[in-house]
């Protein structure tokens, strides 16, 4: 018997879908990607005839991978991507609805619904909080975000509470400190307290988590670090950064982009502030030359010094050396 061929296949499937035949369509359009993956038109057609949201998500975002410039795909990805996330939520299957809901966010900023079921999903009530803030923004009048954010705030107190009770002091923001000018090199240091012994353990080299939506910029600040023994922990904004403080522990210190997508910069160092693994935690904001930071906002939100972009390695190595432990040296 001769092996048929994903053009074949392609072929078959065209034929049952005019002949009314979804299953008949479905099995051989699956089959046809198999065979070749690279096929944009199989990938297409085959996102229209699954019926699992999240399934035709995958489809489509195949079809993009190979074609960021398909409008098809990227008209029909959006509802689907939200209704794929939904359904994830619904279902308890939290990792999915994460990944789903905040590539609908990070693709539409303005999607209220997204903001709103990103937020039921969110292990950290002051992330779930930022969030529901989000859909205020867009939605003043949004009942369900008023009513969720009255609801994270009493969580918010009852751990605070539990934690100040269990360490004896308190876990709310740290204290505001006196304004400080620039310096030449474009740097504005806030004194805090050293950072938290669970950051690495004793022989393990530093880590510096790096939350830039710029890929290059991630690269450029690892290989600065690593001039100081340092390893990097990259994500591209802060739900991605949750994820790596929760995976790969407390870092040493932090380099945030001021220009971060979703929750932004000021929300998410105010979210390490409240937490009693975090709060300690130092963190530079990067700034754009022409955008001087605020600094009253930065500091309520606990931010520890302020780094002017573009970036001089100089600048960032002077930071990391004043605020962070020193990475353990191998032993010759």
């Amino acid at each position: 018997m001769s092996q048929v061929s994903a053009v074949d296949l392609f072929r078959q499937a065209m034929a049952a879908s005019k002949a009314g035949n979804k299953g008949k369509t479905r099995e051989c359009l699956q089959e046809a990607v198999r065979l070749d993956p690279n096929s944009e038109t199989s990938w297409q057609w085959l996102a229209t005839v699954l019926d699992d949201p999240a399934d035709a998500t995958l489809a489509w975002e195949r079809v993009l991978s190979l074609n960021p410039n398909n409008d098809k795909a990227k008209a029909s990805i959006r509802p689907m991507r939200l209704a794929a996330g939904i359904s994830a939520a619904k279902a308890k299957d939290v990792p999915t609805a994460r990944r789903l809901l905040r590539a609908v966010v990070a693709d539409e900023p303005k999607n209220e619904h997204g903001w709103l079921w990103l937020a039921s999903v969110c292990d950290s009530p002051t992330e779930a909080r930022a969030h529901l803030e989000r859909v205020l923004t867009l939605n003043p009048a949004s009942v369900a975000a008023r009513k969720g954010i009255a609801y994270y705030d009493g969580k918010i107190e009852k751990q605070q509470a539990a934690a100040a009770e269990k360490s004896g002091h308190s876990t709310r923001l740290l204290p505001p400190v006196p304004a400080a000018p620039l310096s030449p090199s474009g740097t504005v240091a806030v004194p805090v307290a050293a950072p938290l012994d669970a950051a690495s353990a004793p022989g393990e080299p530093g880590r510096v988590l790096v939350v830039d939506p710029s890929r290059t910029y991630r690269k450029l600040i690892g290989m600065v670090v690593a001039v100081d023994g340092y390893t990097m922990v990259e994500a591209e904004d802060a739900d991605e950064a949750i994820d790596r403080i929760r995976d790969d522990g407390v870092p040493d210190l932090v380099v945030l982009d001021s220009r971060i997508a979703g929750m932004d910069a000021y929300a998410f160092c105010r979210l390490l502030r409240e937490h009693p693994d975090t709060e300690l935690i130092p963190v530079v904001l990067l700034v754009a030359a022409d955008a001087p930071p605020d600094r009253q906002r930065g500091r309520a939100a606990g931010v520890t010094a302020t780094l002017a972009k573009p970036l001089m390695p100089d600048g960032l190595l002077t930071l990391l050396r004043q605020h962070a432990r020193a990475p353990e040296q191998p032993v010759a």
